[in-house]
């Protein structure tokens, strides 16, 4: 009896508190009693009237189908909807200034706020989902839907609500105004949208196939483990971005990130060689270094308005190994780091398909495009550009400014000005070439968008404007790259205080 006690002594210290507060405040709120309640009686009605006044629920192959779409519609709307809205809200008025929360002030880490908010929204879709899956089972008495479809698409859902929830999490994480709140929940709001809509459709079309039938199929099975190794990426993303986000200023909350981004990049390399050698389909690699062109051109940008130098308390987790310090500088929080991490994520993901061709499998049936390698090439040459060239202006001009941490926002800026003024320029000036060479190989070469859809001719064009420009900004920032990597070294331990000295009064 003692050692039980002992046990669940020990499980209840080791329970996340966030957890136990927000599941103890849901229950005991009307949001989510009144949600189950809604659900309820939503299916109760829905099934009884489609049984009991239905004409051709006994005729009709396809009345469970109908019955099971209509239902999953309403579970799926109302877990991306109403759920990350509640989670989200109830997380960015404890981080608002004027309702702050104990949690803040107390010994708990970002780490097990993220996750207690994680698994107590997880807990609720869970339980909204006992709620809705008897009758949603039901439907298969019906008739025109399987069991194993039923499951399918409910765990498909459920993949769909976690990366909703903890995007509204994340939004919630970020640190901003009344107004760029506004933005953001509107940005949000638009992403769960899309979520939405692409989920429900994907549902709806699997339905229509049978996609039970295919429980026996190798191809069923890649697609699934695909599907669960991308939801859980997104989900792990989004984590370490809201921890980044809560962590103080002077923590190294980049290296998370760029560790994770790190593993990710590499595990997707490997499963794209693999599947290519599989498959003999290229497309697998080539869409590998789109990825990595995004990741290396939102790396360099976000990198810029990283800090110059470190504190004390990040100075004194720098190793003192050479080894080890060269290797985790690439991890450290700062622009140096940050910008020298996505060069390097770009070479490698380039080497491959440029200087080592003969390394692709042989079992490939195409060399990659040589258009979309270009393309991919000018592109991220366009955005290390622009970035670079925001960090000459930040140290140059904004030094000592309020507007340092901004200096992405300035590289964005950047980038919008060099797409539109140009083009606004070349047409005033001469609106009679807006559909000549001229035109394309001129006007448009700011805009690093343009080589998506433009000529050959302009590609080369904006790969020369493209490369010579990187290659001096990049030249511009070796002198500071270089006192960022020799300033890298962990702080001296201040010599142990000596005691004061007692004096002894003469007279004595």
């Amino acid at each position: 009896m003692k050692a039980l006690t002992a046990l669940a002594t020990r499980l209840d210290n080791a329970a996340n508190p966030i957890v136990v507060k927000e599941l103890r405040q849901a229950v005991q709120g009307r949001f989510v009693s009144g949600l189950l309640f809604f659900f309820l009686i939503v299916q109760l009605l829905t099934l009884g009237s489609f049984v009991l006044f239905s004409e051709h629920v006994t005729t009709n192959f396809e009345s469970g189908r109908d019955a099971f779409n209509f239902l999953l519609g309403i579970l799926l709307g109302t877990c991306i909807f109403f759920l990350p809205a509640y989670v989200g809200l109830r997380l960015a008025a404890e981080r608002s200034g004027s309702n702050p929360d104990l949690l803040f002030v107390s010994t708990l880490t970002p780490r097990q706020i993220i996750m207690g908010k994680s698994v107590a929204s997880l807990i609720l879709v869970l339980l909204i989902y006992s709620t809705c899956m008897p009758f949603m089972a039901f439907t298969y008495l019906l008739r025109g839907i399987d069991l194993p479809s039923i499951f399918i698409l409910l765990a498909m859902c459920f993949l769909a609500i976690a990366v909703g929830l903890h995007l509204a999490i994340f939004a919630a994480c970020i640190p901003c105004g009344r107004g760029s709140r506004f933005l953001n929940a509107l940005l949000t709001f638009g992403a769960l949208v899309a979520l939405f809509s692409s989920t429900l459709g994907a549902a709806t079309g699997m339905i229509q196939s049978g996609v039970g039938s295919w429980i026996n199929s190798t191809e069923f099975w890649a697609g699934a483990v695909s599907l669960v190794v991308l939801a859980a990426g997104a989900v792990g993303l989004l984590v370490i971005l809201s921890l980044a986000m809560i962590m103080p200023p002077s923590a190294n909350r980049i290296m998370p990130l760029r560790i994770y981004l790190t593993a990710v990049w590499l595990i997707v390399a490997v499963l794209a060689w693999y599947w290519a050698g599989q498959t003999g389909d290229v497309e697998f690699l080539e869409s590998w270094l789109v990825g990595s062109v995004i990741l290396s051109g939102a790396g360099v940008l976000g990198s810029v308005s990283e800090r110059d130098s470190h504190g004390p308390r990040l100075a004194r987790s720098i190793p003192r190994n050479p080894l080890l310090r060269t290797g985790s500088f690439l991890f450290f929080t700062g622009a140096a780091s940050g910008i020298l991490w996505a060069l390097l994520v770009a070479i490698v993901s380039f080497l491959p398909f440029w200087a080592f061709a003969g390394c692709l499998p042989a079992t490939v049936r195409r060399p990659p495009d040589p258009d979309l390698l270009f393309g991919a090439f000018v592109f991220s040459c366009y955005c290390f550009a622009y970035a670079l060239t925001a960090s000459v202006i930040k140290r140059a001009f904004l030094r000592d400014s309020v507007l340092v941490p901004y200096a992405s926002t300035i590289a964005l800026l950047l980038v919008v000005g060099g797409s539109i003024l140009p083009v606004l320029i070349g047409y005033f000036i001469n609106y009679q070439s807006w559909y000549g060479h001229d035109f394309f190989s001129y006007w448009l070469l700011g805009n690093p968008f343009a080589v998506l859809f433009s000529k050959p001719e302009y590609i080369r064009d904006a790969a020369v404007f493209a490369g010579g420009w990187a290659i001096v900004a990049l030249a511009v920032n070796v002198p500071w790259l270089l006192g960022q990597v020799t300033a890298f070294r962990p702080a001296v331990p201040l010599p142990p205080a000596k005691p004061p000295e007692i004096v002894t009064p003469a007279h004595a």
